[in-house]
């Protein structure tokens, strides 16, 4: 049985965001069971923002403030748990706010099911009333013995390029403090991509217990001005998240058999965002991951000009691969043609510049159809980043 207070620290890190800054403690302040201490790490803003915190410790006995040289969001939520005295601490982004109810819901949940993480969704809100609400796939309840390891094995698709079926974004879930201060303070202070990953996917691998609620309480304010839209990150950024990343997950291969395969399919979703597809792609002699075996020599026909199409072929180009022709349904007639060109062209290799399975299934049909040989086919395939190192 809970008390009135909830035996609960919220950290909340800051930097410049003066402007949304007193909707997201007024939210955690009128929380229909009141939280025992709010924790404000300011990082060295260069705005308001400092002065707000102070007017808040001043008038609210609850919240208490930390004001340090600027040094990024991992060392932001370090200084913040460092000093938690609880048994259960959340995250909270400080241009971000939360519904009434949240923690009053979520913790009575992890005290009645002695759970390690409880987590919900989110509602991002867009402005002008435009939003969208995310919920995790994984279905509302209590994850612990094999269906919490079913859960694990599936936490990042090892099937569909950047996919989560289970959501690791850290402010949406209150865990038990021994728990996130271990994962939390060990996370390297120079991962500025990927801040809320490289804590809780190690994290749940650790896990006994985790309850997922299905619902929505966390509101995420859509900025094209925050810090995550603006950076333009350099390769570095990302070597140092995934590095530490294997460093986290590798010896989780004997609970979680295929963590490794999900890593692998995580790291090609980071390069291929980036549009770095000498990253994505892996060449081994004649292999091409994930697409398998193409000769250099091959005469190739291109099916697919979207977003992902148009990146092989730029590569392809670029590695100077021969492609005759490139189609798809969206055809211009003079740089992409339409599928009806296939059977008038000459070609040894016919490559499916698509990544997602369903439309793949789909034009490979179509292929068949119209009597392109299965043997010239090939198409983005998930078993080739299992072993991509």
């Amino acid at each position: 049985m809970l008390n009135h207070v909830l035996p609960l620290s919220v950290v909340v890190p800051v930097y410049n965001v003066a402007l949304y800054l007193r909707q997201c403690l007024d939210s955690i302040l009128v929380q229909t069971r009141p939280v025992q201490e709010i924790i404000c790490v300011d990082d060295g803003s260069t705005d308001d923002s400092g002065k707000i915190l102070d007017e808040y410790a001043r008038n609210h006995e609850r919240v208490r403030v930390i004001h340090k040289e600027n040094a990024g969001l991992v060392s932001a939520r370090k200084a913040g748990i460092a000093i938690v005295e609880t048994p259960y601490t959340t995250y909270v982004d400080s241009d971000d706010w939360i519904d009434a109810n949240m923690y009053e819901e979520l913790m009575e949940i992890a005290v009645r099911e002695d759970a390690d993480v409880v987590t919900s969704g989110e509602t991002t809100e867009f402005g002008q009333g435009k939003q969208t609400v995310r919920v995790d796939s994984a279905a509302s309840g209590l994850y612990t013995g094999e269906k919490l390891e079913k859960l694990l094995s599936k936490i990042f698709s090892t099937e569909q390029v950047g996919e989560f079926t289970f959501g690791l974004s850290a402010c949406m879930k209150i865990y038990r403090t021994e728990l996130l201060r271990k994962f939390q303070m060990q996370t390297d202070d120079r991962i500025t991509l990927g801040e809320d990953f490289s804590v809780t996917w190690p994290l749940l691998l650790h896990t006994n217990r985790v309850y997922e609620t299905g619902k929505a309480f966390y509101h995420y304010r859509w900025r094209m001005d925050s810090m995550t839209k603006s950076k333009r990150y350099g390769e570095e950024a990302f070597e140092y998240l995934l590095a530490y990343l294997r460093r986290q997950l590798s010896p989780m291969a004997s609970r979680v058999p295929n963590i490794m395969a999900q890593y692998h399919m995580y790291e090609a979703a980071l390069w291929l965002g980036t549009g770095n597809m000498d990253r994505f792609f892996v060449q081994r002699g004649e292999d091409i991951i994930p697409f398998g075996r193409i000769p250099k020599a091959s005469r190739i026909l291109l099916y697919g000009a979207g977003k992902f199409g148009s990146k092989v072929r730029k590569w392809l180009d670029q590695h100077a691969y021969h492609v005759v022709m490139q189609v798809d349904r969206q055809s211009d007639g003079v740089k992409v043609f339409p599928p009806s060109s296939i059977s008038k062209s000459s070609y040894d290799i016919l490559l499916i510049g698509v990544i997602k399975l369903e439309l793949i299934d789909e034009i490979e049909q179509t292929l068949q159809q119209i009597g392109v040989p299965l043997q010239k086919i090939r198409k983005y395939d998930p078993k080739y980043f299992a072993d991509r190192n």
